[in-house]
C-alpha cells in the first residue's frame, strides 16, 4: 500500500473512531434511552444551542402569545402582576394528543390550563437537576389532548425564565 493513500486511510479511521461513536458517548450513566429520557436529551440540546425564541408574555390569556414553535428554546420575559409579582400567559397549540415534556431553566409557578381553565395534572416532575440536563432546574411531564392550552407563570419575583418543551418520542410524535 502506497503512503499517500495509508496516510488519508488512517485520517478516515480515526475520524469514524472519535466522531462516529461519539452519538453513543453523551449517555450519562444516570440517563436512560427511555422515551423520557430521548426527550430530556434533544430538549437539553435547545436548552443550550437554541435557536432562542424571545417572547414577553400576556398579563390575560385573551391577548397571549403563541409559544407552540418546537426546537426552540423560548427566553420568557414575565409582566407586572398585581402585588408587586410577575408571571403571565402564553398559548401551545397541541396538534396530537400525547405525553410532553416542559422544562423549566429556574423553579418558578407554571401551570397548564385546557379550554375550559382546568388544570392540567402532571404525570411527573423532575427536579434539579434535571438528569441529562443541567441547564433544566424542572420539567414537567404531562398527557395532553388535541387542543389549545395556557401556560400559567408566576406569581413570582423572577423576571424570565428559559423553557423548552416537547412530545415525548413514542408518545405523540419524535421529540423536539
Amino acid at each position: 500500500m502506497s503512503r499517500t493513500f495509508t496516510i488519508p486511510l488512517v485520517l478516515c479511521a480515526l475520524v469514524v473512531a472519535l466522531f462516529g461513536c461519539h452519538a453513543h458517548e453523551h449517555d450519562d450513566d444516570d440517563v436512560g434511552n427511555d422515551p423520557v429520557s430521548v426527550t430530556i436529551k434533544h430538549s437539553c440540546v435547545h436548552f443550550d444551542a437554541g435557536p432562542a425564541k424571545v417572547v414577553t408574555l400576556a398579563g390575560a390569556s385573551s391577548a397571549a402569545p403563541d409559544l407552540t414553535v418546537e426546537h426552540h428554546r423560548h427566553d420568557l420575559t414575565f409582566v407586572a402582576l398585581q402585588g408587586g409579582q410577575k408571571g403571565g400567559d402564553g398559548v401551545w397549540k397541541v396538534a396530537e394528543k400525547g405525553e410532553y415534556l416542559v422544562m423549566l431553566s429556574d423553579d418558578v409557578p407554571v401551570v397548564l390550563l385546557d379550554k375550559d381553565g382546568q388544570v392540567a395534572s402532571v404525570e411527573k416532575t423532575l427536579t434539579k437537576p434535571v438528569a441529562g440536563c443541567a441547564a433544566a432546574a424542572l420539567g414537567h411531564l404531562y398527557d395532553l389532548t388535541l387542543g389549545t392550552w395556557t401556560l400559567r407563570f408566576g406569581p413570582t419575583a423572577a423576571s424570565g425564565v428559559k423553557m423548552t418543551f416537547g412530545a415525548v418520542e413514542g408518545g405523540a410524535h419524535a421529540a423536539h
